[in-house]
């Protein structure tokens, strides 16, 4: 019996290869907004600090500088803070599209594989069909020859 080989068997191995990739994507961006997550903690726990070291620094009493350097200071934590919030999220909006990327990629490759196995079966069927096929001519010239032999 010849041996199956699916005609689509590269286009299968492409969509496959672009599955991982866009599994990949997904792992990256997972990573990102992990990343990200931490620096937003990070901020938050900067910018906590600050009060806390403003308010014992308010509490002795400072100058008007000094204060300004600390409102000033705030500011940018605030504003670096801002900023990662946006970041995160943009990057949970990337996740959304690469999901779905993922997905699709998924769909494309299971409808191959699903063709591939259909074909598969209907190569098999086709060769049990024509063994079956065989064995009974041979069995049929063997009857043929008993009955010709009797004679």
């Amino acid at each position: 019996m010849k041996k199956f080989k699916f005609s689509l068997e590269s286009v299968l191995r492409y969509r496959t290869f672009l599955e991982k990739e866009a599994l990949q994507e997904l792992m990256s961006i997972n990573l990102d907004i992990t990343e990200c997550e931490a620096n937003i903690e990070s901020i938050k726990y900067q910018r906590m600090l600050i009060f806390q070291e403003l308010e014992e620094e308010t509490d002795k009493g400072i100058t008007i500088e000094y204060f300004n350097m600390f409102q000033s200071y705030i500011s940018s934590v605030e504003q670096r803070l801002e900023s990662e919030e946006h970041r995160l999220l943009e990057l949970f909006r990337e996740k959304d599209l690469r999901t779905e990327k993922l997905i699709q990629a998924r769909k494309n490759k299971e409808a191959l594989e699903k063709l591939k196995s259909r074909k598969k079966k209907q190569y098999i069927e086709k060769m049990i069909y024509e063994e079956q096929k065989e064995l009974d001519e041979i069995s049929s010239i063997r009857k043929a020859r008993e009955i010709c032999n009797e004679a």
